[in-house]
């Protein structure tokens, strides 16, 4: 009865079962797998992290390329619609901060909102990529016709497609197609993207040198590189290679960056908080390489094709990391950070300072 459930916290487990239970009985009459025909207005649901969307790039390509003359809406949270505002693949950005995911929320009244205008869109197909009961019931509040998801964390008596999961460790990229070969979608495009308007690329302006992007936040304590080790290896890149070192950041980061600026013997550009989202893909995209923990820019950095290197330590590196001949990851499993030498990141510089 449990199988099929991905929880890590037992009671989560037990209240999902009992609502998977209950459903199923008041739902019984939801038809599954049926043959999915005509569409032509499709829903995707993404309330979540910057990695989250960036991840899923993929299987929307190869839902517009499944659907060509299909209208392709997605909600996102107000943190990541900019990263889809000059996307191809999709038709609509609809901003709904969800109360049930962390950072900023909508009022209860503007959610009722968003359903009522959902519902009138006469939505064909509704796919949630995050497997979250949430979701799943907002997909079903849409009056979607077809709704797609997997079935690990409850609601499939909601859906009329349960996407099959892989058990193991998946990356994003992966878990996120394989939910469309439920409805006969298959793609090997993995390739990430990032759209910048030119009115942000001419907005900013950088001197016309060879700099590394430092950007030392993340999503929690755990993930975070001290400032020390991060200072010593600035300090390296300037002396080696008489390049410049950018520290980038949101408003909340910028006290670790400061914290690095404070530490290094050479000035950096400390641009924590002073950029937003798109004009800081911009500045990594300019970069010669871009090192941090796990985090969105990372993300970034590889859709934009900047080298990285990546520091992980509690976060699964097969689900968020990337190690290629472009993007080496340098992890001290299920441990912080803390263990990982300067020596280790150096080292990585001057392996990945030839790539560009």
């Amino acid at each position: 009865m449990f199988d099929k459930y991905v929880f890590v916290e037992k009671k989560n487990l037990l209240f999902t079962a009992l609502v998977d239970f209950v459903g199923g009985i008041l739902f019984f009459w939801i038809k599954k797998n049926r043959l999915i025909k005509d569409v032509k207005n499709i829903l995707v649901i993404r309330v979540d992290h910057i990695g989250d969307v960036i991840t899923t790039v993929p299987s929307l390509r190869a839902l517009r390329k499944a659907f060509p003359n299909a209208k392709i809406s997605i909600i996102v949270r107000s943190l990541t619609k900019d990263l889809l505002l000059n996307c191809p693949y999709v038709d609509e950005l609809i901003v709904y901060d969800a109360p049930w995911f962390r950072g900023r929320k909508d009022s209860f009244s503007k959610g009722l909102r968003i359903v009522k205008e959902l519902r009138k869109r006469n939505f064909d197909l509704a796919i949630d990529f995050k497997a979250d009961l949430r979701n799943i019931f907002l997909a079903y509040l849409s009056k979607a016709k077809y709704r797609l998801a997997y079935d690990i964390k409850g609601g499939g008596f909601l859906l009329t497609h349960v996407a099959d999961y892989r058990r193991g460790l998946v990356h994003n990229v992966d878990r996120c197609l394989e939910v469309l070969k439920k409805i006969g979608i298959e793609s090997k495009d993995k390739g990430l993207e990032l759209w910048i308007p030119e009115s942000v690329k001419k907005k900013i302006k950088l001197p016309n040198k060879k700099f590394v992007i430092i950007h030392p936040g993340s999503g929690g304590p755990l993930k975070l590189w001290n400032s020390e080790s991060f200072a010593r290896v600035g300090d390296y890149l300037v002396e080696k290679y008489k390049t410049e070192v950018v520290l980038t950041g949101s408003i909340s980061e910028k006290g670790l960056a400061d914290g690095i600026e404070n530490l290094m013997s050479y000035k950096p550009l400390n641009l924590a908080g002073k950029t937003n989202l798109l004009e800081l893909a911009e500045i990594i995209k300019r970069a010669k390489i871009f090192i941090s923990p796990d985090s969105g820019p990372m993300h970034m950095a590889v859709a934009v094709k900047t080298p990285t290197i990546e520091l992980f330590g509690t976060s699964l590196s097969e689900v968020w990391g990337y190690n290629d001949k472009n993007n080496i990851l340098i992890e001290r499993k299920g441990k912080d950070l803390n263990g990982i030498a300067v020596e280790d990141v150096t080292k990585a510089v001057d392996k990945l300072w030839r790539k560009r």
